[in-house]
């Protein structure tokens, strides 16, 4: 079986030329995954739009799937880059105090939000097409993602826990993963929301749509953990 990943395992690329053409290779894939989906899309379309030949795609990444896993999980970290940069920045202006719920929250809401706002379709259907592959594929996939995701969660888990050290760690892993899970979906349905509701307006306006999911995700947590003491004093200072 070939490996889902092989510059991670084999034969990495070393030079700039190379890495250059696995980039450009990455970012003209994603585009086209974005457009016609994982099924829908032949390595004979990919090499043809990237002016790459066969050869390019296995070196990099061993098949279609492999280069679809490594789209997805390239969209992913740059995703998590923001937002690990987004709670470094906070956390060193507050020194010594820990976050308040809603800095953190913040922290990892906004950039999902910006992201589907930038208006890139490809982002935007890339989010969905990630969200249905997690639901949908194999096990292997949904490895691979959970592999991408458990640093950041535990990144997130441990700010958490500095702003609440009286609630129980699973408390705060149930009410963080229901928020992540909100604002991942949320962005992947967009589209329906105005449909189903035409009444809501704020779908396209970035702050108004972090404030309502911060607001929900807040009084979730703390209603789920019981724990309210700490976000009210940092907020209070």
């Amino acid at each position: 079986m070939k490996a889902l990943l092989p510059n991670d395992t084999r034969l990495p690329s070393t030079t700039a030329q190379s890495n250059g053409t696995r980039e450009h290779i990455i970012e003209t894939a994603g585009a086209l995954f974005a457009k016609h989906g994982r099924n829908n899309l032949s390595i004979r379309q990919i090499t043809s739009v990237a002016e790459v030949n066969l050869a390019a795609i296995n070196y990099h990444f061993g098949s279609k799937d492999g280069l679809f896993y490594t789209v997805c999980l390239h969209y992913l970290q740059k995703s998590n880059d923001r937002k690990i940069a987004l709670l470094d920045a906070a956390e060193k202006a507050s020194g010594d105090n820990p976050l308040t719920i809603e800095q953190i929250l913040e922290a990892y809401i906004r950039p999902t939000v910006e992201m589907h706002m930038a208006k890139d379709p490809s982002d935007m259907l890339l989010t969905r097409l990630i969200v249905q592959e997690i639901q949908e594929s194999d096990t292997q996939f949904f490895d691979l993602v959970c592999d991408a995701l458990r640093p950041i969660m535990q990144r997130f888990l441990t700010a958490l826990k500095k702003t609440f050290p009286e609630c129980g760690e699973e408390d705060l892993s149930w009410g963080f993963l229901l928020v992540a899970n909100i604002s991942h979906q949320l962005m992947a349905e967009t589209e329906k929301i105005s449909r189903i509701f035409p009444s809501i307006s704020s779908i396209e306006d970035t702050d108004a749509l972090v404030r309502k999911v911060m607001a929900f995700g807040t009084a979730g947590v703390r209603t789920l953990t019981g724990c309210r003491n700490g976000s009210e004093k940092n907020i209070a200072a």
